[in-house]
């Protein structure tokens, strides 16, 4: 229930060791959202950096939220626990005060405006979760902005459907796109996952969800730079499968046998052949020996019928020839990099 008194929104945003130039951006963006005159509240979940651990005053972001808050402004620092973003966002929901909300991250591009678009459609259709679009950019590839469309298709549907939509790859499993009901994440929760927590988390949430709406308008902008969570070295190979075995809770069989090789078994090899050593070779082993166990004849036939021939016959080829397939994905990769940006 909510207090009285408070916020609509919550946006939360898990920091960790911001500094420089990307902290003076964060902070612009912060104070464009508090001063935009929305019903919002910033949640600033400091996943233990240094700068926390230390009890540090000089770091420029975390200053600027102490000076804000103290003037009354509605924006709030919570320390986490440093075991993730997983975590982070459970402390974060846990304090959060609004009806709803949003989750963001510090390196990104998003701002009151994709906030006013989201909170606009929730309240107008009573909604427990909106999806929009969002731009996604890979920092030093060669390529246009990649959207990911899930606004498309204006309009409501039950969340049991879009749980259909999101094991069938029609909806994507990121968070910044979304506006969530607080209660909703609270009550399901995000499992420990290194990475992927976010689909994880939607994968149990959304059963619960009654009307979710669609807006096809981009709220946020996602970039992908070397280093992050999803393209480090950081990684823990069991993580999709884990999807996976949520998927098959809460999916249609069919899309949960497509959902195995184009969301789980496929990038979970092309993680393992990008990393090459930095990941240990017993691991290596497990998660290859695992996707070859995964990609059975019955789910590449899956998903070729349901429309993904491409999907179905890079597929085929980590299946009978995974060095061959390793060799030309990381040959591509790296023939997407531009020269001198890695």
């Amino acid at each position: 229930m909510t207090d009285r008194g408070a916020p609509l929104l919550t946006v939360v945003l898990p920091s960790r060791d911001l500094v420089g130039d990307a902290a003076a951006s964060l902070i612009a963006r912060c104070h464009a959202l508090v001063a935009s005159g929305l019903d919002v509240e910033l949640l600033v979940v400091d996943d233990r950096s240094p700068v926390a651990r230390e009890g540090a005053e000089a770091e420029p972001f975390r200053a600027w939220i102490r000076e804000t808050a103290a003037a009354g402004s509605r924006v709030r620092l919570v320390v986490g626990d440093g075991v993730g973003v997983a975590a982070a966002r459970n402390r974060g929901a846990g304090a959060a005060r609004g009806r709803y909300l949003w989750f963001v991250d510090d390196d990104d591009d998003w701002g009151p405006d994709g906030a006013a678009t989201l909170l606009d459609a929730a309240l107008a259709h009573d909604a427990d979760v909106v999806m929009a679009d969002a731009v996604l950019v890979r920092h030093g590839r060669v390529g246009r902005a990649q959207v990911v469309a899930d606004g498309r298709g204006a309009g409501e549907a039950s969340g049991a459907r879009v749980v259909e939509d999101l094991v069938a790859g029609r909806v994507s499993g990121h968070l910044w796109n979304k506006l969530l009901r607080r209660d909703l994440v609270v009550a399901a929760g995000f499992p420990d996952l290194l990475r992927h927590s976010d689909l994880a988390g939607l994968l149990r949430l959304l059963p619960a969800a009654g009307r979710v709406v669609r807006v096809p308008t981009p709220v946020y902008t996602y970039r992908v730079r070397d280093g992050s969570l999803l393209t480090g070295d950081r990684m823990r190979w069991r993580d999709l499968p884990d999807c996976l075995d949520l998927a098959r809770e809460v999916g249609p069989a069919p899309a949960v046998e497509v959902f195995a090789v184009v969301k789980v078994a496929v990038p979970l090899f092309q993680d393992v052949a990008r990393r090459g050593t930095s990941l240990p070779p017993s691991e290596a082993a497990e998660a290859r020996a695992w996707v070859r166990a995964a990609l059975t004849p019955r789910r590449i036939v899956a998903t070729l019928r349901s429309g993904r021939p491409v999907a179905a016959l890079g597929a085929l080829v980590m299946r009978a020839a995974p060095r061959v397939y390793a060799g030309v994905y990381r040959r591509r990769r790296a023939g997407s990099v531009r020269p001198g940006r890695g």
